[in-house]
């Protein structure tokens, strides 16, 4: 912008001088480490907390307002999503309608960007919904739709409706098979940004209070630490693959507890603990995070859904619960898709243990997937029939995986009868070797032997003449 102006405004003004200049600036630009390294920058930087205005996307959107629309016209009203449940008859005339959309909306900082809207509707609320494009949301309001249903099975379940045994979930609602709306789930935050606020927040303290190496300079904080630790280990990905064939069992117990050893235990803890204002709601929210965690790995168990990273757990703030989100791999999809498998259903490391100290796992998790997992075998039956969704109509998604994986299979079976061909070629080429081989050696010896008779005749013939 300093050089060539908003929008190019000022490109028609500059001398030739400036025009050197931005040729050289440009041409340093479109070397690839540049823009690796802008990029880079770019998303460290203008990816967090950005905001960007509705009408750059959607003129209608940015434009409309209720109150402006011809009655009974096409826009008359426009109902906010996720008011269709299926439980009971629609009432619309009993809906909230919205009013009008927010100018500004946030740009999510990941790998699909997705942007939250604020919808203002008609009972004087706002509503935030995450816009989300390139991904089949279907099979997220799929799976909210079964935990739905396990939600009813739970409560029909005597000892699981005791102890409060329920998954909290949320409204999707596909557009298209490539963009949807998600309902925001307002007060809380990734399990992944607790843990890494409350190591920042320790790293930052050491230096405070003159945590300063020998040499002066600051000590490495722990996230860095515990990356270097891992590079060392493992480079790359053929590194990790190569230990993961050769290592023994020893060794690899040994690098997990160095690794571990560069992070605190008690960060998830120490952070719910700043956020409870007394040792009662810690304890309360506590419980309250083991009941819904254990809730949420049956049921998400059951449906083998994977890549159960610390993104994609939420917890809210005020009461301690958990909430899962993106269940992009489902029915054990994350087992051989993902480029290191998820062979392990169950997330419990030491920031969970931690947290649930001193009770044991067996009494705050244990106990409680036990009836939860009770509550939905006897209801069993009415989730087959929810999960029945999935076969007469499949997710875009599964369709192109199921046609990579039918080319690979059928590539791996060319290769595999391509490859048993060329070892029977080889094999009948060595067996006529072989064969050729004895021949050779059974003629040498009867030519050997055959001169040996020739060659004792000889002389008796000359004794007799």
């Amino acid at each position: 912008d300093e050089i060539c102006g908003r929008d190019g405004s000022k490109l028609s003004k500059q001398p030739a001088e400036a025009a050197k200049k931005l040729r050289t600036v440009l041409k340093g630009a479109l070397e690839m480490s540049n823009l690796k390294k802008w990029v880079a920058d770019y998303a460290k930087t203008k990816l967090r907390d950005r905001s960007e205005i509705v009408g750059a996307f959607s003129a209608i959107l940015a434009k409309y307002q209720r109150a402006d629309t011809a009655a009974n016209g096409p826009l008359d009203f426009i109902e906010l999503p996720g008011q269709y449940s299926g439980n009971a008859p629609p009432q619309p005339s009993t809906h909230v309608r919205m009013d009008g959309i927010a100018s500004a909306m946030k740009v999510m900082p990941s790998l699909r960007m997705p942007k939250r809207l604020l919808l203002q509707g008609s009972d004087q609320s706002e509503y935030m919904f995450l816009c989300k494009g390139g991904e089949d949301l279907r099979l997220d309001q799929r799976v909210q739709l079964i935990f739905s249903g396990m939600n009813r099975a739970l409560a029909a379940h005597g000892p699981a409706a005791k102890r409060g045994l329920a998954l909290d979930t949320y409204k999707v609602m596909p557009l298209s098979e490539q963009v949807g709306l998600i309902e925001w789930v307002d007060g809380t935050t990734t399990v992944k940004a607790l843990i890494s606020a409350e190591a920042t927040h320790r790293d930052q303290s050491s230096i405070v209070a003159g945590g300063r190496g020998s040499a002066g300079k600051s000590k490495e904080g722990m996230q860095a630490q515990w990356q270097r630790r891992y590079n060392d280990l493992y480079p790359d990905n053929g590194a990790y693959m190569n230990r993961i064939r050769s290592v023994e069992s020893a060794r690899a117990s040994s690098d997990f507890e160095a690794i571990c050893s560069t992070v605190p235990p008690d960060l998830l803890a120490s952070a719910v603990a700043k956020m409870s204002v007394s040792s009662e709601v810690f304890l309360s929210m506590r419980s309250q995070f083991a009941r819904s965690f254990a809730s949420l790995t049956v049921c998400a168990h059951v449906l083998g859904i994977g890549d159960r990273h610390l993104d994609n757990f939420l917890i809210h703030q005020a009461s301690g619960r958990v909430i899962g989100i993106d269940f992009g791999h489902a029915f054990g999809s994350a087992t051989y898709l993902l480029p290191v498998p998820e062979l392990i259903g169950v997330r419990l490391t030491r920031q969970l243990t931690s947290f649930l100290r001193p009770l044991d796992t067996s009494i705050l998790l244990k106990s409680q997937m036990i009836h939860a997992l009770e509550g939905l075998r006897e209801r069993r039956t009415d989730l087959m029939r929810l999960m029945q969704v999935f076969l007469s109509e499949p997710i875009v998604d599964w369709e192109v995986q199921t046609r990579k994986l039918s080319k690979e299979q059928k590539h791996n079976l060319e290769s595999a009868a391509n490859l048993e061909a060329a070892l029977d070629a080889q094999a009948a080429a060595d067996d006529d070797d072989n064969l050729a081989g004895t021949f050779r050696d059974g003629s040498a010896a009867a030519s050997s032997a055959l001169e040996s008779t020739r060659t004792d005749s000889a002389p008796s013939a000359r004794r007799s003449t």
